[in-house]
């Protein structure tokens, strides 16, 4: 049983596509610098433009591999 879930995971890990690492890594640069400048309470352009995107695809990114947007995620950053 734990051989056949290991299997299908890898099989997911495989076919993920190339976007959605590139999402994922976004995000963790995003949340990188929330933890960084959370304190200052910038606005969320503010990080869109420090990672060379825009506001929407920020929260694109953060919506694909969290399944929350951006503000979301600053803010549970505050509230920890």
């Amino acid at each position: 049983m734990l051989a056949v879930a290991a299997r299908r995971l890898l099989e997911q890990e495989r076919a993920r596509p190339v976007a959605f690492a590139r999402d994922a890594n976004t995000v963790m640069r995003f949340r990188e610098l929330v933890e960084q400048h959370y304190r200052n309470h910038p606005p969320l352009d503010f990080y869109a433009r420090k990672l060379g995107v825009t506001t929407a695809r920020l929260n694109a990114c953060c919506g694909v591999a969290t399944g929350r947007p951006s503000l979301a995620l600053i803010n549970d950053r505050l509230l920890t």
